[in-house]
């Protein structure tokens, strides 16, 4: 059954001190809730709905049952010149991760590289933020989490271990910045909310059912109850495994097989580990030739030829600067089942201004 696509058009501006009002009226400080709205919004603005405001429900969730602090006092564990470990006291994982990526970024500038653990965190979004921001314009950056038991093994038939996205940027110039953002698993999980809400298949090789059977059907079992199949089979097993000893092992965290799922355990901490790296480029050779020989990468990717009628080479990070750059000028587009939540989520609360924010409704073709 085909389903119309709608959507509200939005001001980036106006929405992010909306989803911050409803945050501070939920307990979290208001500085702290700038910063969870913000994360949100550049998740969206940047094409990665799957992280955006579709999660926003899900995070008051887990407020309101208790397993997720509204304050946020990361506090320094241990330390060196070049290290941190640090403790999220379970606080919002988009607040962790800010104040993480700010200590790796200072000890990098004074040291040339710096590695930044934390442990007792939460969900934070979208890897490549983290990765982007912690780059800048002169640095290099890998950024990772962990995560609940998701993915299966090849040719298992449940849950095996997380899905552990991690991302890496570095400065392009004028085409902003290489950004891939990954994870083990060959979908995320809040794609699945797109394509119900669309009434489209999967693709194939994605998701199995609790029963270990392979579906593409998006309504085949509840949200929860979905396992991710590994991209690449035992590649992106492997790198799940792998990604596990930079967040759990060397953090001192619960393993990805001892974490309760962010859907289903609404009651349960989940004690999130992520790590941030940063290198500066000037260590190696001058940043101006860095980012010269960056811009000459991606032109010769852009020159590569390709079969007919397929799309033209892109870069790591390409769909995202294009996404973005529309975005900024003109309007984030969020669906109405997401405006529908945000407004049920405002007036529960006594937030006002939710009409003059989403008045622009579209139907997409």
């Amino acid at each position: 059954m085909e389903v119309t696509d709608v959507r509200y058009r939005v001001e980036v501006s106006k929405l992010i001190p909306f989803a911050a009002e409803i945050l501070t009226k939920y307990g979290e400080d208001p500085e702290d809730a700038a910063i969870t709205a913000e994360a949100l919004a550049e998740a969206d603005i940047c094409g990665v709905r799957s992280h955006g405001f579709v999660r926003f429900g899900q995070y008051i969730n887990r407020v309101k049952q208790g397993s997720l602090a509204v304050k946020t006092p990361v506090s320094i564990i241990s330390e060196s010149r070049n290290t941190a470990l640090l403790d999220g006291h379970n606080g919002f994982g988009f607040v962790v991760c800010q104040k993480a990526l700010e200590i790796a970024r200072a000890k990098a500038e004074k040291s040339n590289i710096a590695f930044v653990s934390v442990k007792n965190s939460n969900h934070f979004g979208a890897a490549g933020i983290w990765a982007s921001r912690l780059a800048g314009r002169d640095m290099v950056a890998f950024v990772g989490t962990n995560a609940e038991p998701i993915v299966s093994a090849p040719g298992g038939l449940g849950r095996a271990i997380g899905s552990n996205p991690f991302s890496w940027a570095a400065p392009a110039g004028k085409y902003g910045q290489l950004c891939l953002d990954i994870s083990a698993g060959a979908m995320a999980q809040g794609k699945i909310w797109e394509y119900r809400r669309l009434n489209k298949p999967f693709p194939p090789h994605c998701w199995l059912g609790p029963d270990g059977v392979e579906t593409t059907d998006p309504f085949y079992t509840d949200f929860a109850e979905f396992i991710m199949m590994p991209f690449g089979g035992h590649k992106g097993f492997g790198l799940a495994v792998m990604m596990e000893v930079f967040t759990s092992l060397l953090s001192g965290g619960p393993l990805d097989a001892e974490i309760p799922s962010l859907a289903r355990d609404m009651d349960k901490q989940q004690h999130l580990t992520q790590f941030f790296c940063a290198i500066s480029v000037e260590t190696f050779r001058p940043l101006a030739e860095f980012v010269g020989d960056s811009e000459r990468l991606i032109e010769y990717l852009h020159s590569l030829p390709v079969k007919e009628g397929a799309a033209p080479v892109m870069y790591p990070g390409e769909p995202e600067f294009i996404s973005r750059r529309a975005a900024l000028k003109d309007g984030l587009l969020i669906p109405e089942t997401v405006v529908r939540e945000l407004n049920e989520l405002a007036e529960s609360v006594g937030v006002a201004g939710a009409a003059q924010i989403f008045d622009q409704r579209l139907e997409m073709s």
